[in-house]
């Protein structure tokens, strides 16, 4: 954008230069963004945004309505541009799936984890006795101060207010070394290197002076001289939902109140969203549910993935001058825009793989259902590949992977 700038690129157009159209009022947060954008030393980058639109003539009339930017905190020379550290109500989530999974785009799961809080484990452990044993609750810990809150269409004491201290606060969750607790869970803080991973425990101190091996000098048995590897402590989890709760619930109560202000606003009785955060479906429900639009729209690829859908879009829609111009798409594209396998292309697929595979063919479908349900429930995996390829990251049934995601390392298979 600078360098479009200074270099006068009167074909280059960025969100700051839309306001300057004919009838387009567009409101900007902060409101000076074009100036602190000059003095920037990273610049600044879109965070949220609001649009109108409209359908007569065959024409599709797009209107800028708000723009929030963010300012980048960190070079953009960063891994993925620092976008974990901007100031946007997505870059936040990605934090926390980050700082959880080790993972910025790992959102579906801290999604996933966060329903947990408030659930009740009932952990067993040893009592005074040899035979007693006592049950101790566990439940992961309510984090009370919000880390996003405020209104994203206000600036000032009323805008957004981020509060990065929990994070800052907690260990990588995803990067935490079983080593740098007690026993009791407890982190001790001491000097280590990353390659003083004690898979080997070897004899404790306690063990010292005891005998350990037989009258043929080979061990006994007797003293468990190889350990199991030590597990991170419980508490570890519980904060990671702890974090994902806190996370999802100021992400709904922002955006919740974001969508609200501008339905009223704008009059409008649809809503269609797009990014990264329209991929969060318990968000998406509430906006559906609650708020009362006569339809929702989220797009099967509302992230970076829909950019190509909205370059091939513009190629055919965006020259007003083009006088053959075809007309709007009259129904919603098909998620399935991806290659369709042939015949020839399977039977050539399987022929390479036969050293490795048996090949069954079951053309009735209830045998075949019923064969995958019986391999998930004995703790199996199922492929399914049919049709062609959905464009967007979830599966929707033609390239899908089964499994119980109960089962220990189910997650390991993607």
């Amino acid at each position: 954008m600078r360098r479009a700038v200074d270099g006068e690129d009167e074909t280059y157009v960025s969100d700051l230069t839309l306001s300057r159209r004919s009838g387009m009022n567009i409101r900007f947060i902060p409101e000076d963004i074009a100036k602190k954008a000059e003095l920037s030393y990273f610049d600044w980058r879109e965070a949220e945004s609001v649009y109108t639109f409209s359908k007569g003539g065959g024409r599709l009339e797009i209107t800028p309505v708000f723009k929030r930017f963010s300012e980048e905190n960190t070079p953009p020379t960063l891994y993925n541009h620092g976008f974990e550290n901007m100031d946007s109500v997505g870059a936040l989530y990605s934090r926390a799936s980050s700082h959880i999974f080790g993972d910025w785009n790992a959102c579906g799961k801290v999604m996933g984890l966060a329903p947990w809080q408030g659930h009740v484990w009932d952990q067993t452990e040893n009592a005074s006795g040899k035979s007693k044993r006592a049950k101790k609750k566990l439940t992961a810990e309510t984090i009370e101060e919000p880390i996003l809150k405020g209104k994203l269409y206000k600036d000032g004491e009323e805008g957004l207010k981020i509060d990065r201290s929990v994070m800052m606060n907690m260990p990588f969750i995803s990067r935490i070394d079983p080593d740098m607790f007690d026993d009791e869970g407890n982190i001790v803080r001491q000097k280590r290197y990353d390659f003083d991973d004690n898979d080997f425990r070897g004899i404790s101190s306690t063990d010292e002076g005891k005998e350990n091996a037989s009258s043929d000098g080979q061990s006994d048995g007797s003293d468990e001289q190889l350990r199991s590897p030590k597990q991170l402590p419980t508490k570890v989890a519980l904060d990671a939902i702890s974090l994902a709760s806190r996370m999802q619930t100021d992400l709904e109560s922002v955006c919740m109140d974001f969508v609200e202000h501008f339905k009223s606003e704008t009059g409008a009785t649809n809503l269609c969203l797009a990014g990264g955060v329209a991929l969060n479906s318990v968000l998406n429900g509430r906006l559906s549910r609650e708020l009362g639009f006569e339809n929702t729209f989220i797009p099967p690829y509302p992230g970076d993935d829909g950019i190509a859908v909205g370059c091939c879009a513009y190629a055919l829609f965006g020259d007003s001058d083009n006088a053959e111009m075809p007309n709007l798409w009259n129904e919603t594209l098909s998620p399935y825009l991806g290659p369709m396998p042939t015949d020839v292309s399977m039977k050539e697929a399987t022929e390479w793989a036969s050293p490795w595979i048996e090949v069954d063919t079951i053309r009735d479908e209830k045998e075949r259902i019923d064969m995958m349900v019986e391999e998930i429930a004995s703790g199996g995996v199922i492929a399914l590949y049919g049709g062609r390829s959905e464009l967007g990251p979830r599966a929707l049934g033609h390239r899908s992977i089964l499994a119980d995601p109960r089962k220990k390392g189910i997650g390991s298979i993607h």
